[in-house]
């Protein structure tokens, strides 16, 4: 029962560490501003989701959405 356990714990660390989308993305990419720009920042706040985006002035970005608002 305990090589089970063990097994079952190893596949699923497995999983979650090699399906990572921020591992999966590659390093240089640009970011499409021109969807957050159409509408003024009132209208169309940013989500609060945390999918980090590291800015050309090398700070981290919560999210692609408030890395284009604040550059």
């Amino acid at each position: 029962m305990k090589i089970t356990g063990g097994l079952l714990l190893l596949c699923t660390v497995t999983y979650f560490c090699s399906s990572s989308e921020v591992a999966s993305q590659p390093l240089k990419t640009e970011v499409d501003c021109s969807i957050y720009k159409k509408y003024p920042v009132v209208a169309i706040p940013c989500p609060i989701t945390n999918m980090p985006v590291c800015g050309s002035d090398y700070i981290t970005y919560g999210n692609k959405c408030h890395l284009c608002i604040e550059t």
